[in-house]
C-alpha cells in the first residue's frame, strides 16, 4: 500500500525556510486494489533561514562532499544522489527551531516573498494556511506585495531575477531560490543574474530542495505489499495507447512507438498519430484507457536525469494500464538513448508498478 504525496509547488521550494512547505498533498490510499483520493491544501515540518547552525545556504561541491552528514540527509550530497531527501525534508526541524520551543519562546517570524505571486499556486497571504494545516512552526508569512520584498528573508522565483538583479548586492540577508521544472533541453542558456540564487528547487535529486511532480511512499500503516485484488488487464481487448502532440521530441520517441507498432498494436492519439481523443474531455480519454487498453506510453519529451512528468504520474499511474517509460536514463551512465531501469522511477514510484523499455 502506498501514498502518493504530490507536492505542489512553491511552498515546496522553501522546505527549509519555514514548515517544510509542501503545498497540497495528494494521498491516494491503494489498499486492495481500492483507490481513494484526499485531497490536503497542507504542509508538513519545519525550515530553515532558521538553521544557519546546521549548514551553509548553498553547498559548493566541495562543500558537500566535505561536510558532516545528519543523522538523517537533509542536504544535496554527492555520496548519495539516489536518496531524493524528501521524506527527510518533511520530517527536519532546524536546531534553532528547536531550541526555541525547549525554552518556550515563540519562533522568530520568516518572511516569504514569491515574486511571482500567490495566484497561480491558490494559497492565501500571511500564515493562515500553516496555523491551518497545525504545522509544528508557524512563524512564518507568505507575501505576494513587492513592497515586502526588501524585508523579506526569502525570494522565490520561478525564473530568472529581472530587474531584482540589480539589487542584489543590498539584499545579501535574504536567501533567493530558483524554482524550475522543465528539462534543460527546452530551457534558454542562462541569462544574467542566475549566479544570484542560492538554493535550487527542482526535479532533480541534487537540487537544494527536491519537487518532483509526484513521489509514492509505503503507507506508514502498510507491513507488506498486498497482493492485487483486480485484474487489470480482464476484458480489454487493445494493447498500447499513447496521447502526444509533440512530433519532434530530443528523444526520437515518436520512432521508437512507430517500431514498437510494427510488433504490437500502439494506438496513437493526437497530432503525431491517426486516432484523436480531445485534451477538453480529458476524463473520456482516461475513461476509454481504463477500458480498452492494457498498457500506455509514458515517455517524456527528453530524457534528462530524474526528469518524469505526469505522463508518468497522471496518466500511466492513475489510470487502470500499465505505463512503459521513457525518460529519465540511468545516473551510472551519460548514454542518453540508453534505457534500463533508473533508479529514479524506483525512488518516485511503487515497486514493479511500471515497464521500461531496453
Amino acid at each position: 500500500m502506498f501514498t502518493c504525496q504530490k507536492k505542489l509547488l512553491v511552498l515546496l521550494a522553501v522546505v527549509y525556510v519555514c514548515c517544510a512547505m509542501y503545498l497540497s498533498l495528494r494521498v491516494m490510499f491503494l489498499d486492495a486494489g481500492t483507490i481513494s483520493v484526499l485531497e490536503l491544501s497542507g504542509l508538513a515540518k519545519c525550515g530553515s533561514v532558521h538553521c544557519n547552525d546546521d549548514t551553509t545556504n548553498h553547498l559548493s561541491r566541495s562543500q558537500t562532499t566535505q561536510w558532516k552528514m545528519p543523522e538523517l540527509l537533509v542536504y544535496p550530497s554527492l555520496l548519495n544522489h539516489s536518496d531524493d531527501r524528501i521524506t527527510n525534508q518533511l520530517a527536519f526541524v532546524p536546531k534553532s527551531v528547536r531550541e526555541f520551543i525547549a525554552k518556550g519562546q515563540p519562533v522568530p517570524s520568516k518572511k516569504i516573498y514569491l515574486r511571482d505571486g500567490l495566484g497561480g499556486w491558490n494559497i492565501p497571504a500571511g500564515d493562515k494556511l500553516f496555523r491551518e494545516q497545525n504545522c509544528k512552526v508557524q512563524a512564518c508569512v507568505l507575501t505576494e506585495r513587492y513592497e515586502d520584498f526588501k524585508s523579506a528573508d526569502v525570494a522565490l522565483f520561478k525564473g530568472p531575477p529581472g530587474g531584482e538583479a540589480s539589487m542584489r548586492s543590498h539584499l545579501l540577508h535574504q536567501i533567493w531560490v530558483l524554482f524550475l521544472l522543465e528539462s534543460p533541453v527546452h530551457l534558454s542558456p542562462a541569462p544574467p543574474g542566475m549566479s544570484d540564487f542560492n538554493w535550487t528547487s527542482t526535479y532533480r535529486h541534487d537540487s537544494t530542495i527536491v519537487a518532483p511532480y509526484e513521489k509514492y511512499v509505503p503507507h506508514l500503516n502498510a507491513s507488506k505489499m498486498r497482493p492485487p485484488s483486480k485484474n487489470y488487464a480482464e476484458g480489454k481487448t487493445k494493447m498500447v495507447a499513447w496521447f502526444v502532440s509533440n512530433c519532434g521530441a530530443s528523444n526520437n520517441r515518436l520512432n521508437y512507438a512507430k517500431k514498437l507498432k510494427e510488433h504490437v498494436q500502439v494506438d496513437i492519439f493526437g497530432a503525431c498519430g491517426t486516432m484523436s481523443c480531445s485534451r477538453v474531455n480529458q476524463n473520456q480519454c482516461f475513461e476509454m484507457l481504463n477500458k480498452e487498453y492494457k498498457f500506455y506510453l509514458s515517455f517524456e519529451n527528453s530524457n534528462c536525469r530524474d526528469y518524469i512528468t505526469e505522463k508518468f504520474f497522471v496518466t500511466g499511474l492513475q489510470n487502470d494500464v500499465v505505463p512503459i517509460v521513457m525518460g529519465a536514463p540511468p545516473r551510472t551512465t551519460r548514454v542518453l538513448h540508453l534505457h534500463t531501469p533508473s533508479s529514479t522511477w524506483t525512488t518516485l514510484s511503487p515497486p514493479r508498478s511500471w515497464l521500461t523499455i531496453c
